[in-house]
């Protein structure tokens, strides 16, 4: 889930301790969810800008036949 490493950890050794600290897993997972939702709107701004310049060639070379 590209959750970074020293994250992992954490988790791992909390989950480790047991049912007690499903709390604190949870809270990490959903920091990590709001992160990943995040950069997916980093991305999807990021294609648009992209599609955006594929269609401008395309209108550009278009004109050149």
């Amino acid at each position: 889930t590209r959750m970074p490493l020293a994250e992992m950890k954490i988790f791992a050794e909390l989950r480790k301790k047991g049912i007690g600290t499903s709390k604190q897993r949870r809270e990490m997972l959903e920091t990590h969810r709001r992160n990943v939702v995040q950069q997916m709107d980093m991305l999807e701004s990021c294609l648009a800008i992209i599609d955006y310049k594929i269609d401008r060639h395309r209108k550009n070379e278009s004109t050149l036949q």
